[in-house]
């Protein structure tokens, strides 16, 4: 579970000063700027309001209040958001990639595959997991 990072007054005025600057949508309409896999092709306002309040792997769409009730956001608040999270998805993946390998995988040798399979039968070390 993500922990909510909650945003000082003066935090959510400068959002609001750079989302009235940046040109407000609703979220409705933003919505359908973000394709999705879903039968509408798009994500749902919920999502949305999920991705502003609590956020989604730490990231934080920008969104505000503008007219009191109605929630806003911005296409260049949107793009942010996904660049960030698409940076944030390619460091995970390299991390990965690099905590997958191992000394004895990095050695690629004919000998040192023989020894590997021979280990894996007499069951001394474990088949190593693929990513």
């Amino acid at each position: 579970m993500v922990a909510v990072v909650k945003r000082t007054p003066q935090e959510w005025l400068d959002l609001v000063k750079k989302i009235n600057l940046e040109g407000p949508i609703s979220l409705p309409q933003a919505a359908k700027l973000i394709k999705a896999k879903s039968k509408s092709g798009h994500v749902s306002v919920n999502t949305l309001m999920r991705w502003i309040l609590n956020g989604c792997r730490g990231v934080f769409l920008e969104g505000c209040r503008t007219n009191g009730q109605q929630w806003s956001t911005s296409k260049q608040a949107i793009e942010r958001f996904q660049a960030e999270q698409s940076s944030l998805g390619i460091t995970r993946a390299i991390r990965r990639i690099k905590d997958a390998r191992t000394p004895e995988a990095s050695d690629d040798s004919p000998e040192a595959k023989k020894q590997r399979a021979l280990d894996r039968l007499k069951g001394l070390r474990p088949k190593r997991q693929r990513v």
